[in-house]
This record gives structure tokens, sequence and C-alpha cells, in this order.
């Protein structure tokens, strides 16, 4: 298959960019348009913010981008790759508006479930979980479980499990909403 040079610079363009969303749209099953024509394209190390009022689509391209859902028109890509590649390859870590933690299992065992899932040895994750959990000052919290948490501690911990993977795209839905400001100016600083 040859492509055209149209498609061959937009390819190139894709493999240097973090994330490309080109004209993509998103229409629920019931008929509701969540998102319609997005353009987007984000570079290493750029900072992006989106906002806007609820229900204008804000989590619904964060779910694209990390593959959770897929646009129903466009072009998404992240590292030059389908967003559930760059997912399975923990390129994109998310933490989403909710905590979203196992409440059976201890701190270091949450923030450490990403590195549990792709082999990583023990003795490593806890060096991990310990280095995560410093960043958003919960290393003395290790072996409580998240029902002994405040909601912003939970958050927090979230937070911590996002960065363990190192990801190249951090994916962030409203995570400092729960922190009290002292902390989030913290977090923002660490993370």
């Amino acid at each position: 298959m040859q492509l055209t040079q149209n498609q061959q610079a937009a390819a190139e363009k894709d493999s240097r960019s973090m994330l490309v969303i080109d004209d993509v749209g998103k229409i629920y099953p019931n008929g509701t348009v969540a998102v319609q024509h997005a353009d987007l394209h984000v570079g290493e190390g750029e900072f992006l913010c989106f906002v806007g009022p609820s229900g204008c689509g804000k989590s619904t391209i964060f779910n694209m981008i990390a593959g959770l859902t897929e646009p129903t028109s466009g072009h998404l890509s992240v590292l030059g790759t389908s967003p559930k590649e760059a997912r399975k390859q923990n390129e994109i870590a998310f933490v989403f508006q909710e905590h979203t933690l196992l409440p059976w299992a201890k701190l270091i065992d949450n923030v450490t479930m990403p590195l549990t899932l792709h082999g990583v040895s023990r003795k490593e994750r806890i060096t991990e979980g310990e280095r995560v959990l410093e960043l958003v000052g919960l290393k003395d919290y290790m072996k409580v479980l998240p029902r002994e948490l405040s909601g912003g501690m939970k958050m927090r911990v979230s937070i911590a499990r996002a960065l363990i993977s190192r990801p190249k795209l951090l994916l962030m839905d409203e995570p400092f909403g729960a922190l009290d400001e002292i902390t989030r100016q913290r977090c923002r600083m660490n993370c």
C-alpha cells in the first residue's frame, strides 16, 4: 500500500507529536453529540488544560485519548500510535474524577497495581511505590486501607498510581477538586 504525499506528511507529523486530534467527533448511541470537529496537536513537554462547563465534552475527549472509547469520526493518535496501543505500552496514565481505588487493598498495593499487572518484581514495585507516595505526601500511609483516608488523600493516591509507570502522557480529569488549597499547590509543584 502506497501513501499519498498528504498521508505521508500526516503520518510524519503524528509520529513527532505527543497527541494528535484531527476533526474528532463523538456521538453516543442515544444520539447525544458529545464532541464535534475537535482539533488539537500537542508536542512533547507541553502542558494543556481543557476548560469548559459541565457536560461540554472534556471527559469524553479524555476517554478517547486514553483509548477507553472510540471517536465516531476523525483521527486520534497518541505518540504516533492508537490510544489503546499507547495505553498497553504504559505511555498514558489517567487520573479520573473519582479515585477508583480498590477498597480491600492497602495503599502501596493500590499505587503499585500498574507495575504488578506488568510483572515487575515486588522489591522494585515497593521502591517505586515509596517514591510516588513521597511525591504526594503519603509515604507514611503505605499500609492503610482507602477507607481510612479523606477524599483528598484518596485522590492523591490515584495521582501517585498514575505517576508510578512514568507515563509520557498524563491525563488528569479534575484531579485536585477534592484537595485543600495547600495540598493542591504542593501536588502541582511535585507532580
